[in-house]
């Protein structure tokens, strides 16, 4: 029965924002089906254990929550709303840990099945991207739009999905390759920005997971993938890749054919994120959504240097810090509340990853750092809470 519980609860968890249920403004019953399971647990006699690193990580993300409630209040000039919503979220989440998840995160065991859950969510997704594009080939005179998904929003901004045959949802701009029109796979996420950090943790997390069919599943990740086509995603792909072999190649766990492979298919992979059309790192700077942002970087850069210390407000509305990196938004959290933030990923590097491990924060980072300013999204903090410290490769 706990074990039900935990997998319930994680699931419970990833549907906070920028999940698109936790964008329609579900926190609430999310908060209460926890609640429930709280209570089952402490009618139960469950007794909270928390060491003491995850007593420092809870102390440092209460200060920093604390920060980004008081500070917009303070500086008055920021949207409160979305302040507020952030600060009962990551508050939820703190509850849930301790009560819940403290004592299951440090258990080996439970860290594997964590993962099992994750990987196996993504693939159910990945799955369903599949069979969307094969009715898209195979029966193009299929009507595959059933209708525009419910409004959804997150502070300010506003979107709309579809909904796919069987179970897809797509969003953002669709893609013309050989001709055919492709829409671009989001999960169950706001945006294929976002759902590409899920997929590359998956794939990097089987490394470390004995699972059936491992090498089909990571087949249909890397499909998956390419179906955001995400510049974001496919950099971060790349990253990840070059650090696990650069890890293998200096551990000595890897013999000269794999060595000449992973230099082939690095520079194949290489090549395509920067020079390819559409999709290249070179050409997104030259159209319409990289000037937006690098724009944005200079802009925040500007802010930045007018208001160092604190910023000018989480949820500033005069920048929106929903749709932008945190390269082009960290002037609304200031130097402080940019310290702290980065306090809570260094500490927690060093209390749950090894060498190997802390490439399942990589996808995590840089997407906060190149797409998304996630400062309340729950899946980072689940797993900067996570022990991943005895993790080890699995062939």
């Amino acid at each position: 029965m706990d074990k039900l519980l935990y997998i319930i609860t994680v699931l419970l968890l990833f549907n906070f924002r920028p999940a698109i249920i936790g964008e329609i403004h579900v926190e609430i019953l999310i908060f209460v089906l926890c609640f429930i399971i709280l209570i089952y647990l402490a009618k139960k006699g469950n007794k909270i254990k928390l060491s003491k690193p995850q007593l420092n990580q809870i102390f440092i993300i209460i200060i920093l929550i604390l920060y980004l409630l008081i500070q917009p209040f303070v500086l008055q000039t920021s949207n409160y709303r979305p302040v507020i919503s952030s600060f009962v979220i990551l508050l939820i989440y703190i509850i849930i840990f301790i009560f819940i998840l403290a004592d299951k995160f440090k258990d080996y065991y439970y860290v594997k099945l964590f993962l099992k859950v994750f990987i196996y969510l993504v693939l159910f997704f990945s799955i369903s991207q599949v069979i969307t594009y094969l009715l898209i080939i195979f029966l193009p005179e299929l009507k595959l739009i059933y209708k525009e998904i419910q409004n959804y929003q997150s502070g300010f901004v506003k979107g709309y999905a579809n909904l796919y045959i069987p179970f897809t949802i797509a969003g953002a701009n669709v893609q013309n390759v050989f001709g055919i029109i492709f829409p671009r796979s989001m999960g169950i996420f706001r945006e294929p920005g976002i759902y590409q950090m899920y997929i590359n943790i998956a794939y990097f997390s089987l490394d470390f997971i004995d699972v059936n069919n491992k090498k089909i599943i990571k087949l249909i990740l890397i499909f998956s993938l390419l179906s955001t086509f995400s510049t974001a995603g496919f950099g971060i792909f790349f990253v990840c890749y070059i650090y696990k072999y650069t890890n293998r190649i200096l551990g000595k766990d890897i013999n000269l054919v794999q060595i000449l492979f992973f230099i082939l298919v690095t520079f194949i992979i290489g090549n395509f994120i920067f020079y390819s059309s559409n999709f290249g790192f070179f050409d997104k700077l030259d159209n319409v959504s990289g000037q937006t942002r690098s724009n944005a970087i200079i802009s925040n850069i500007k802010w930045f240097l007018e208001n160092p210390i604190f910023g000018t407000g989480h949820y500033n509305p005069g920048a929106n810090t929903t749709a932008i990196s945190l390269a082009a938004s960290f002037h609304t959290i200031g130097l402080f509340g940019l310290l702290l933030y980065f306090f809570i990923w260094s500490y927690s590097i060093i209390i749950n990853t090894n060498l190997k491990s802390v490439i399942l924060y990589i996808p995590i980072f840089l997407t906060l750092l190149l797409s998304q300013p996630i400062f309340d999204n729950v899946i980072v903090f689940l797993f900067l809470m996570l022990n991943l410290k005895r993790l080890k490769y699995i062939d």
